[in-house]
């Protein structure tokens, strides 16, 4: 049976249509336990329906991913078999909106048609599941059944679906009515008025209820005959008061249901309802039976007068053979005389009559007067030693309760309920409200006893620790006898300040919390019980990141809507503060019965103190018994842990957590699962106590000896081990990861020459005989010494002695042993010569019998991947681990969680400027995934943060990685790229150190691989800045068992990061080459088209020459740095310039400590692309290549540039364009001829093919003769004049563009 569960609203439908398959069922009966019972998705909507688990069980879910569209999901039946006699569709279904739909059909197989609507509702079920039935009359061919949810424009909308049956028969079993969509009884016309449907409170004061029963709260419906009405017909004033005339008569109001059909055999019906009566005309409730033919109705219930602010709930067994009605009736005296119904279920199945008290009216428990030393009390708040404590079943009425004055250790009170029949022998469910108020109130138990008041085994104690100050309930699930009694059994405890309390005893046929087995995801709330002994260290309810430690999301669902326990370590907690949760209380039936308890864990920190779990059972005091520990940082990662339960009676199972010394140390849980039967993964018949895995920091009772010189240290990678010690394991034997635990013996704590650390396990009382297991890590020098002894009782012997260095890796050694006494192991190492290298211990197994002989074994061969490529979608970091020796972490983000997290800071608006505007991955996208060094992880600067992925294979040639990189921030410092083979230390050089800015853009970078005759894995590290606004990011890891291309081409049809080229902020004006297509923003000027594809569509760079511009302003365009080249090379470009009005356009190549030009524009303009080649001769270090472009005179001076080349092979000639090798180049004409131009012309002639010639002129300036071009602008400076002295002077440097330093200019000499 479900419970009451919020979800979104749904639309049902019953669906038929052709399948390959011709098989048929009669009958449908899915609870969805195990699979979706041959259901299927409809793959043209657009949602699917999700099989989930719950406390409950199992169900289907529907839920919408779209704010503003409606959405559709359908999920279709197996294909039924036709029939001929009437059959009834039974289901469950749960919505929390109006702003969803639920539809039923019924249709041939063959066909698509929706035009046989059966039911449908548009209205929420609020946190309650509703049980439908729905007649179907014969159907004469196959059909199917198909669930159909809308959802209508809102993304917090759910839709379950549970329990769909085709039952063989008529829908004759069930009625239900909870007024939530209707008034689904029928009036009476043998009355005074009529029943009102209602939500909230009734129009009448202290009458009536305030909330319904079905939903609990004031939106809820309900029905009640409103008391005013009839009562008083009349009113007068007299000296300013108001007075009514009240009528002699009751007001009687009646409703029926409609026909329930029966069958000619004798059934039990149970009939359910819920009924509030409160105010002072209240006078009776009445409900009748009426059977088809009787004229007459014949009374099964009847309650009388005020019953107080509270929904009472009425069991009546209906045993009839015809068809018949039930007829319910209210009676009032007055307007104080509201009497509400709710919740009307007549169910096919007789009502198990339990037994209710809630102390107002009958005296419904009996005291112990017998073996008793006190009473019970019974009475109202004013009559308790507590006043404050109001009852809990209206706040008016009585309760039970025992005072803690004169109430003394080992006294006790005892009330029983009375006796009680159980016909059946099924389960029942106990429920009851207690109170434990004050240190000194002493502890309630509750008792199953038979007639003669005997107890026969306690059901129920309270175990908390903690007292309180509110009523909370209590469940307790038990099998009665025949004839049985409840008792409730107070203690008291020397002390006079407290009191123990009762109220509300029910028993019912369950089921309840209690049960033989435990489902909890938290998903629906946080339902187990809380206690500790801090206010502020507790367990909570979380659904998504809550610290840098805490998990990210829960483990059931993997996203934001998923929940999970969580503790948070804040600063408000002190050390060794505890907090506890316990279960509900688990029903086992005997001693010999095993259950099964799995559930996750999360325990990621330095400062990770303990998880503890423990098992209570009812005559045990907190925490109970101790069945499993983990200590220490786990990791980010949830984790799961089985334990089995044996041998006990009724039990709790109880989370403790302890705090540590800090605040990263936060713990989550989720997913606990309590099922009948033994574990899957529990198997410890063969293992005897010299076993351990070394996980925990008890160290399996292993203890070090006193005469050591240093002492074994219980570590991991993830505390520091390897820092301390360098070549020390980066991963233990038993996870295979950095956060599992062994032992180490670090030598460096050795003072002197064969200093001995000795570390010894418990005793083993067995002599039988016996295999030792062990995996050891033996890494240093070649003096040092690893002994294996086994202790006797008179004397030690050497199992095994291990000399030397035998590399940084796990190697197993098996021994036998037959000892003749009671023994320990005893694991001795021996330093060397020099204070350095390490052993470590890990998995010691003990088993029983003999064990194969093996040598100590070879190197493992470590598991290896060929790829590592990873785009860190869907919160995957494919493989890739985080370093736990650095000082941070790579995390993965979203462009949309970055900016939610610096608003959370305030510091909105500095978004972009450093951290990228969208994915690179999913373009134009703020919810794709990358990974982004945190650098509010840790404050100090140059902190690291290291990032390793998978181990890759050997290679025999050279390979190449690309990623794409963002780079962009305040003093921002290295983003590194590292080789780490294969059981090497971490040292050396990057293959790549990225440093600085490189703008507000994703750039691809490339890195060659060198070969390797061992498996590696490649580093990512990013070091910290001067502030936290210079963070490293990294997307779309490519890696490639080839080289990389040594050409490297620039068409921008994938912007300026793809062409690892980027725009230099060198002036204040922010002047920058831009992205188009087409035409540039100027008409006039600039190429109509790109060069690439010769269309508007492509794309290309350019410099805008308009206002704000000014002539002389300059924009750069530089590479990132290239490596050193060892071979010519050659780099082409397509440029377009076509004005003379045109400024300035160059080439150099800059060095990190010069730089050299090689080429500058011709003063030639052309409405066309002109290509230009320059040769690159080897170089012996790493440079960039620099495009600058210069505004000139007007605005109609653009100049674009595309498709760059950088080629591996030598510039060749074309048709049109001579290869250029450096500035010397251009003036190659020269070259060895001797001419000052003092003596005339020296035979210099024009050129024809030009377009203006040169001109001889002479200037007295100095005595100097010049030439220079008779257009030439100016392209330097600060004036804009025209100066011939800028361009060329003879014996004089070329200076052609500021940016170059004077010392860096290239020497012509026309010599």
């Amino acid at each position: 049976m479900f419970l009451c569960h919020s979800v979104a609203a749904l639309v049902f439908v019953v669906l038929c249509y052709c399948e390959v398959t011709t098989s048929q069922q009669h009958n449908l009966n899915c609870q969805f336990e195990s699979d979706l019972c041959g259901f299927r998705n409809d793959e043209n909507d657009d949602l699917n329906w999700i099989r989930r688990s719950q406390s409950f069980g199992n169900f289907l879910s529907l839920s919408s991913t779209h704010q503003s569209l409606e959405q559709t999901g359908r999920i279709f039946s197996p294909i039924m078999a036709e029939f001929s006699t009437a059959k009834c569709l039974e289901f469950y279904y749960s919505t929390n909106d109006t702003t969803a739909t639920l539809n039923v059909y019924i249709t041939k197989a063959n066909e698509l048609h929706y035009d046989n609507m059966i039911w449908w509702t548009n209205s929420s079920s609020g946190n309650h599941w509703r049980h439908i039935l729905v007649d179907l009359t014969s159907i004469n061919q196959a059909y199917k059944v198909l669930f159909e949810g809308k959802i209508r424009a809102s993304s917090n909308v759910w839709i379950k679906l549970g329990n769909i049956a085709l039952l063989n028969n008529v829908c004759f079993d069930n009625f239900l009515c909870d007024f939530e969509d209707s008034f689904c009884m029928v009036q009476s016309n043998n009355d005074n008025g009529d029943w009102q449907r209602n939500s909230g409170t009734t129009s009448s004061g202290w009458t009536g209820p305030t909330n319904d029963h079905t939903l609990g709260t004031s939106q809820g419906h309900y029905v009640y005959l409103e008391g005013i009405y009839g009562h008083y017909h009349y009113s007068f004033w007299f000296w300013g008061h108001s007075y009514f005339h009240r009528t002699n008569n009751d007001y009687t109001v009646r409703m029926e249901t409609p026909t329930i059909r029966s069958s000619s055999e004798v059934h039990d019906r149970c009939l359910v309802f819920w009924y509030h009566m409160y105010g002072n005309h209240i006078e009776t409730l009445n409900v009748y039976l009426l059977p088809n033919g009787e004229p007459n109705e014949s009374e099964v219930f009847t309650k009388s007068g005020n019953g107080f602010n509270v929904w009472k709930t009425a069991h009546v067994t209906i045993t009839e053979t015809r068809n018949f009605k039930i007829i319910i009736e209210g009676t009032s005296t007055g307007y104080q005389g509201d009497v509400a119904i709710d919740d009307i279920s007549i169910l096919f199945q007789k009502c198990v009559i339990g037994f209710q008290c809630d102390f107002d009216h009958d005296i419904c428990v009996e005291q112990d007067t017998t073996n008793d030393d006190k009473n019970w009390s019974i009475g109202r708040f004013i009559e308790s030693p507590i006043q404050w404590l109001r009852d809990h079943t209206s706040g008016l009425g009585k309760y039970a309760f025992r005072s803690a004055d004169n109430f003394r250790l080992h006294e006790t009170a005892t009330i029983f309920s009375k006796l009680l029949t159980s016909e059946t022998g099924d389960k029942l469910c106990l429920k009851f409200w207690y109170c434990v108020k004050g240190k000194d109130a002493g502890q309630i138990f509750v008792f199953l006893v038979n007639s003669e008041n005997e107890p026969m085994s306690l059901i129920w104690s309270e175990h908390t620790t903690d007292r309180f100050d509110v009523w909370r309930v209590a469940e307790v699930y038990f099998t009665p006898y025949d004839n049985y009694k409840i008792s409730f059994e107070a203690h008291g405890r020397d002390g006079s300040d407290g009191v123990l309390a009762i109220d509300d005893i029910e028993i019912n046929n369950g089921p309840c919390t209690i049960q033989d087995e435990f489902n909890c995801t938290f998903e629906d709330g946080f339902y187990l019980e809380k206690t500790g002994n801090s206010d502020t260290y507790e367990w909570s309810l979380h659904n998504r990141f809550v610290t840098s430690t805490g998990p990210f999301y829960d483990h059931t669902i993997g996203d934001e809507q998923g929940y999970y326990a969580f503790i948070d370590t804040n600063e408000q907690n002190g050390v060794n503060d505890t907090a506890i949760m316990l279960t509900p209380l688990i029903h086992n039936i005997g001693e010999d019965e095993t259950k099964c308890l799995i559930f996750w864990y999360h325990m990621y920190g330095i400062h990770i103190q303990s998880l503890e779990v423990y098992v209570l059972s009812l005559a045990e005091s907190l925490p109970g018994k101790l069945v499993w520990s983990k200590s220490g940082n786990r990791g980010n990662i949830w984790r799961a842990a089985e334990v089995e339960i044996k041998g006990r009676s009724n039990f709790q199972v109880v989370f403790r957590s302890e705090r540590g010394d800090g605040i990263d140390g936060d713990i989550g849980v989720d997913d606990i699962i309590i099922k009948n039967g033994s574990c899957i993964n529990t198997d410890t018949k063969d293992v005897v106590n010299v076993t351990c895995q070394f996980e925990e920091p008890n160290l399996c009772g292993y203890t070090h000896l006193e005469d050591n010189a240093f002492n074994w240290t219980w570590t991991n990678s993830a505390l520091g081990s390897k820092v301390e010690a360098p070549g020390v394991p980066e991963v233990d034997h038993t996870t295979s990861s950095g956060l599992g635990f062994y032992v180490l013996a670090d030598f460096r704590q050795s003072k002197l020459l064969r200093e001995v650390a000795r570390l010894q396990s418990p005793v083993n009382n067995e002599t039988s005989l016996q295999c030792l297991e062990l995996w050891h890590f033996i890494h240093g020098t070649n003096t040092q010494e690893f002994r294996v002894l086994l202790n006797l009782t008179s004397t030690i012997e050497k199992l095994l002695s291990i000399k030397g260095n035998r590399g940084p890796f796990w190697q197993k050694t098996t021994k036998e042993i037959s000892p003749t006494d009671k023994y320990s192991i005893i694991f001795e190492v021996l330093s060397g010569a020099w204070p350095i290298g390490v052993v470590a211990i890990d998995d010691v197994k003990v088993t029983r019998g003999n064990c194969e002989i093996v040598p100590t074994s070879t190197a493992p061969e470590p598991v290896t991947v060929l790829e590592v490529d990873c785009g860190f979608e869907s919160n995957d970091l494919c493989g890739y681990i985080q370093d736990v020796n650095d000082d941070f972490d790579w995390s993965l983000k979203t462009v949309a969680e970055l900016e939610e997290f610096y608003k959370s800071l305030g510091q909105t608006g500095v978004g972009h400027e450093w951290y990228p505007p969208t994915d690179k991955s999913i373009l134009h996208s703020n919810t794709g995934t990358f990974l982004f060094a945190d650098l509010y992880q840790y404050s100090s600067k140059h902190g690291k943060a290291r990032i390793l992925s998978p181990l890759i294979k050997k290679t025999e040639s050279q390979t190449c990685l690309k990623f794409w990189f963002y780079k962009q921030g305040f003093e921002s410092a290295f983003l590194n790229v590292y080789m780490l083979k294969h059981n090497d230390l971490f040292h050396g050089d990057p293959l790549l150190a990225l440093y600085g800015s490189y703008g507000n853009q994703w750039i691809l970078q490339q890195v060659d691989i060198p070969l390797s005759s061992k498996p590696f894995q490649i580093i990512f590290e990013s070091v910290k800045g001067k502030t936290y606004h210079s963070s490293d990011f990294i997307d779309e890891i490519d890696y490639e068992r080839s080289p990389c291309p040594n050409d490297i081409v620039c068409d921008f049809e994938d912007g300026f990061g793809a062409c690892q080229i980027s725009n230099e902020d060198r002036t204040l004006s922010k002047f920058q080459w831009k992205l188009s297509r087409g035409f540039t923003a100027t008409e006039g000027t600039g190429p109509t088209a790109d060069h690439t594809y010769g269309n508007g569509t492509g794309m290309y760079v350019y410099i805008e020459t308009s206002q704000p511009q000014h002539p002389g302003d300059r924009a750069s365009l530089s590479t990132i740095y290239w490596k050193k080249i060892q071979r010519d090379a050659c780099l082409k470009f397509w440029y377009y310039c076509d004005s003379i009005f045109s400024g300035n356009f160059i080439v150099y190549h800059r060095r990190l400590d010069a730089k050299e030009l090689l080429w500058q524009m011709p003063r030639v303009f052309e409405k066309t692309w002109s290509e230009v080649r320059i040769q690159l001769s080897p170089a012996k270090e790493s440079y960039q290549i620099v495009f600058t472009g210069e505004v000139g005179k007007s605005f109609f001076g653009d100049i674009a540039l595309d498709d760059i080349v950088l080629s591996s092979s030598p510039c060749t000639v074309s048709s049109n364009t001579p290869p250029i090798d450096g500035i010397a180049s251009k003036l190659k004409v020269l070259q060895n001829y001797d001419c000052n131009l003092e003596q005339g012309k020296c035979k210099i002639a024009q050129l024809a093919s030009d377009q203006f010639d040169w001109t001889f002129s002479v200037f007295k300036i100095d005595m100097i003769k010049y030439l220079w071009h008779i257009h030439l602008e100016l392209m330097e400076g600060e004036a804009n004049e025209l100066n011939p002295f800028e361009y060329i002077s003879v014996d004089e440097k070329v200076h052609p563009d500021p940016d170059i330093d004077e010392d860096d200019h290239k020497e012509i000499d026309f010599d």
